[in-house]
């Protein structure tokens, strides 16, 4: 059941107010999947396995967990990580504070609101429209 359903669609002109509005940012998002409030690396599947890999590999297993989601500061930055998602994803337009430099030099940000939420598929659409 999903979580997360789209509720509005990008357009080019919401994708230029956002990129320009301080605080503002896009994530990708599974859409059965609650966001939580911290992130560690997409190739463990809990927090405690992102631990128990960074002390496995001698490094500080505090250092696995960042306080705060992964996001990106303009609808091009997240172009650049769309490999990695596709079907059952979202994107979320959200607002939040910025917390620190994730691990592939990402903003993470503390989450405040949800202002939209828009379908992998019209994502798929407006990234055709702007930069094909």
């Amino acid at each position: 059941m999903a979580i997360y359903k789209p509720d509005n669609k990008p357009t080019i002109e919401k994708i230029n107010k956002y990129d320009q509005e301080y605080g503002v940012y896009y994530r990708f998002q599974f859409q059965d999947w609650e966001m939580g409030t911290k992130s560690w690396g997409m190739i463990y599947a809990t927090e405690e396995e992102a631990r128990e890999a960074y002390e496995e590999d001698g490094l500080d297993p505090d250092d696995a967990i960042l306080n705060g989601k992964s996001c990106c500061s303009t609808f091009k930055e997240l172009t650049n990580h769309d490999f990695s998602f596709g079907e059952g994803f979202v994107v979320l337009v959200l607002t939040g504070d910025y917390v620190e430099q994730g691990h592939d030099e990402e903003d993470v940000v503390d989450v405040a609101e949800i202002l939209e939420i828009w379908s992998w598929e019209n994502y798929e659409k407006m990234c055709r429209k702007l930069y094909a």
